[in-house]
């Protein structure tokens, strides 16, 4: 086992599909792009990195798409909610955890998202960019779960406030430089919530 399988070896995938999508009027993790549900190829990406994947959302509408799908243990808390539940059902120490809705998402920035981790000290590696950090496609050590139950139990709904302790989790930030390569002209971690971003993200759709 060479170093990049022993890194992928201590990581699990978790995508996170359990939103309302109010704004888009519909299941977002439903719709079509390049030809296959978000659901789908979110899945597909994370399985081309090496890592097994499991869906947290409602089990009902995503196993007959053939995904395996945990419920949120905690529903109606948000993405915060949804990474706390992929936490404590983990049985690995790394955690990539990635939201149903980027198109622009590649399998090379999830392979090297998890090396990275293997050899970090941090309890969460989080990339950055100019709207701020990304933290719903980023890797988690199950070390975050305390501080996250603790937030959410204190009504925090934010992803980077889960982060903040008490106890506080140590995070990785991962510049703008070291993801830009894996995303062509594309803006990598552009999310999808409104039918207009549905129609502008599909013509540069990476496939």
């Amino acid at each position: 086992m060479d170093d990049f399988d022993a890194a992928l070896a201590t990581a699990a995938g978790f995508v996170l599909a359990g939103g309302a999508s109010t704004r888009m009027g519909r299941n977002k993790a439903l719709l079509n792009f390049a030809g296959e549900p978000l659901a789908c190829r979110a899945a597909r990406l994370v399985r081309e990195a090496g890592l097994a994947v499991r869906l947290v959302g409602p089990p009902e509408l995503y196993h007959r798409l053939g995904l395996e799908t945990i419920a949120d243990d905690r529903p109606g808390l948000g993405p915060l909610g949804a990474i706390a539940t992929a936490l404590a059902h983990s049985d690995r120490p790394w955690n990539l955890i990635v939201a149903v809705d980027l198109p622009h998402l590649t399998a090379g920035w999830l392979r090297a998202l998890v090396a990275r981790a293997a050899g970090s000290k941090a309890d969460a590696l989080v990339p950055r960019s100019d709207r701020g950090l990304e933290p719903l496609c980023a890797v988690y050590h199950r070390r975050c779960l305390p501080s996250i139950l603790a937030a959410l139990d204190r009504g925090v709904r934010k992803v980077t406030g889960g982060l903040d302790g008490p106890p506080p989790c140590r995070v990785e930030e991962i510049a703008p430089a070291e993801w830009k390569g894996y995303s062509g002209d594309a803006d990598l971690f552009e999310n999808i919530n409104t039918p207009a971003e549905y129609r502008r993200a599909r013509p540069g759709e990476l496939g």
